[in-house]
């Protein structure tokens, strides 16, 4: 659910007509050419029509038992309808880590991405389906029984996230399990239909890729959808299920938006018809 030139010229000037000055090169252009779009100030979208601050948290959330580190694909960020701008919204800057590349190389990546990954206090989850064979990825449930054992006191569950298309995601994937880039500790939790209360509703971000007919939607969740029900199953007493709701809430905003645009009729514009000049005009000229 995502980031403009226009050049106009007239013909037969009025002000050119006999009798009125002339008017100097450039002068005129501004009031001829069409005014940007305003963009807001706080979500960064055109305003009115896409503009999603009425669903924003009045205050940025504060994580108390989880942590959110988000690895983003380069190509993501040329995306207008991407879902990770939300949780940069909603979330205080220091429950979200998030850094832009493809692999969890410490020569690449914030120095502070890896001290949050790496800290003794700290328990990363990856969240991802498994790739083909992979006999190490438990559900939810399962993970919640690990962490509750491993985690120690005063601890934070690292919630870790790529953020691509699927084509791109299962690359990073397997780039750092084939150069050993994960931490060491690193739970990996594959989202099972047990995961999900009955009346889960799936496939709410539906301006992407969407699966095909007859497949699972549950392996097809925007990134935030997948983020934010972690962070409200395995956060602290100050992260209730409530949090899911608050970061579904301008999520589907947006998605309405957007769905709601791309039905508006498109407008096609036409150039005026040029008048037929005689043959002998042709000739004579």
């Amino acid at each position: 659910m995502d980031d403009d030139n226009n050049r106009s010229t007239a013909k037969n000037d009025p002000t050119q007509a006999e009798g009125k000055p002339k008017e100097q090169k450039g002068e005129g252009l501004k009031s001829n050419t069409k005014a940007r779009r305003q963009i807001c100030h706080r979500c960064n979208r055109p305003l009115p029509a896409a503009c999603i601050c009425e669903a924003l948290p009045e205050v940025p959330i504060k994580l108390d038992r989880t942590g959110i580190v988000v690895l983003q694909h380069p190509h993501e960020l040329k995306i207008k309808n991407r879902s990770i701008p939300i949780l940069e919204l909603c979330l205080d800057d220091s429950s979200l880590g998030l850094c832009v590349g493809r692999r969890f190389d410490k020569e690449l990546i914030d120095p502070k991405i890896i001290e949050i990954l790496e800290a003794p206090d700290h328990l990363p989850v990856l969240f991802f389906p498994p790739d083909n064979d992979e006999k190490d990825v438990i559900s939810l449930i399962e993970a919640k029984k690990i962490i509750n054992d491993k985690l120690p006191e005063g601890g934070k569950v690292i919630i870790v996230a790529l953020d691509a298309t699927w084509k791109y995601a299962k690359e990073m994937h397997r780039a750092n399990l084939q150069e050993n880039l994960y931490p060491s500790n690193l739970i990996r939790v594959s989202l099972q239909p047990s995961d999900f209360p009955k009346d889960w509703v799936s496939g709410r971000f539906n301006i992407r890729t969407t699966p095909k007919k007859g497949e699972s939607t549950l392996g097809f969740m925007s990134t935030v959808e997948c983020i934010a029900w972690a962070a409200s199953e395995l956060g602290g007493p100050n992260n209730s299920k409530d949090l899911f709701a608050t970061l579904m809430k301008p999520l589907d905003l947006m998605v309405a938006k957007w769905n709601a645009f791309c039905k508006q009729p498109k407008v096609r514009k036409t150039k005026a018809p040029q008048k037929k000049r005689r043959r002998d005009e042709y000739e004579s000229s």
